[in-house]
């Protein structure tokens, strides 16, 4: 009986033919962990993931817990799903009612516009440390969170990281100064 698995980051189907019990949901986490993945896949070949095939995937070393265990996990992975989805839609409301109200007091009142895309900035932001499960202080700053170089690596652009930072002395700007801030 073969399983057809979708590799996201190669978009193309590999079919495997099973010689032991293993669930569907635990095998397609495995091969999409990032962490099994750059030990076991792209380190093994000095390959890029869109080169993948059926033969170095047929000589991975898949670790093949107990079935209860992999069933154990693959409930976990779907409750991590569901909560992944629930914080998306949240985040989505919350995001268009900072960034709606940001865009419609843009040039009426350009103070309320620029706390707003602070706070849109500020959401985003913690919602990576959430979904990374990176800790997050009570009082730690959005300064703070920005320059961490877990959060550099992650975003990876020197360009974007200059607009975070412009976007979050506007807003500390107009937090902190209001009316006098000059625009």
């Amino acid at each position: 009986m073969g399983i057809r698995i979708l590799l996201v980051d190669a978009l193309k189907f590999i079919r495997f033919r099973k010689s032991t019990d293993i669930v569907n949901k635990y095998l397609v986490a495995l091969l999409t962990d990032t962490g099994f993945k750059k030990t076991h896949i792209l380190k093994s070949n000095g390959i890029g993931i869109q080169n993948i095939n059926q033969k170095l995937l047929g000589n991975l070393p898949i670790p093949v817990p107990p079935i209860d265990l992999q069933k154990c996990f693959a409930m976990q992975v779907k409750t991590i799903e569901r909560q992944k989805e629930l914080i998306r839609q949240q985040l989505a409301a919350t995001l268009h009612r900072y960034c709606a109200t940001a865009e419609e007091f843009q040039v009426s009142n350009p103070v309320i516009s620029a706390q707003n895309a602070r706070l849109a900035l500020e959401s985003i932001v913690k919602t990576i440390y959430k979904l990374k499960n990176w800790y997050i202080g009570e009082r730690t700053s959005l300064l703070t969170l920005t320059t961490d170089e877990r959060f550099k690596e992650f975003i990876d652009s020197p360009e974007l990281m200059k607009r975070i930072h412009y976007v979050r002395k506007i807003g500390n700007n107009a937090a902190h100064v209001g009316g006098d801030a000059g625009y």
